[in-house]
């Protein structure tokens, strides 16, 4: 009896977690919650809705191949074909933490966020995901893309597919871990050492076609 008794309350508390965490997964899925849903813990320490540049994070990265604006409410990176553009949030420098924030692939392949980065020098990670629902991590040891490695890549169904779809897409880096989520689901988690703190950025990744990507609501709570 006593067992039994054990059974049910420890079924109760692991359907309680359960429908808690969905529950504040979709909050954060409508823009609404502050806390952190990925790990329980952390400090708030960037909540921006991307409706301008007014936060102090000095959001930008235009150039003569694409650019970064906000416009509609909206943070609006656009490139032309065969070119990809992180658009850095350069009042930033973070180690260990949680990022996320919405997006939506408007027309062309892929977006995706950059983390511990340096845009003086081009290092960085890039978590790319496309509408194709494939998605890779990779680092950058300088500008020059096609010196990058690749740490893992494959596709989830948790992306949604095709155009207009909003994906939530988030990373948590703490240590030499990298997790990797999309609407609330780990797809991946990968250990690597090259980085240890840098800025945030987002991304337009135009592998075969013209790219517009829009963000919404990037958050980062410290570790």
């Amino acid at each position: 009896m006593v067992g039994l008794a054990l059974f049910v309350v420890l079924g109760s508390l692991g359907f309680f977690y359960f429908t808690y965490f969905n529950y504040i997964q979709r909050l954060h899925l409508l823009g609404i919650a502050s806390s952190n849903p990925y790990t329980g813990g952390g400090t708030i320490a960037l909540n921006d809705t991307l409706q301008d540049n007014s936060n102090g994070y000095f959001w930008g990265g235009s150039n003569s191949y694409g650019s970064c604006e906000f416009t509609g409410g909206v943070y609006r990176v656009n490139v032309s074909q065969g070119r990809s553009l992180f658009c850095t949030a350069s009042n930033t420098d973070f180690s260990n933490f949680t990022y996320e924030v919405k997006m939506r692939i408007i027309k062309g392949d892929c977006g995706g966020v950059s983390f511990r980065g340096d845009d003086t020098t081009g290092k960085l990670y890039f978590f790319r995901v496309c509408q194709d629902g494939y998605y890779v991590l990779i680092f950058y040891i300088d500008f020059n893309g096609t010196n990058a490695k690749t740490l893992t890549s494959n596709s989830s169904s948790a992306i949604k597919t095709g155009l207009n779809q909003p994906n939530l897409i988030a990373v948590v880096a703490n240590g030499v871990t990298l997790d990797l989520f999309v609407n609330g689901q780990k797809i991946d988690s990968v250990f690597d050492s090259t980085y240890s703190h840098g800025q945030i950025s987002v991304c337009s990744d135009a592998i075969n076609n013209q790219t517009e990507v829009v963000y919404s609501n990037a958050k980062v709570w410290k570790l």
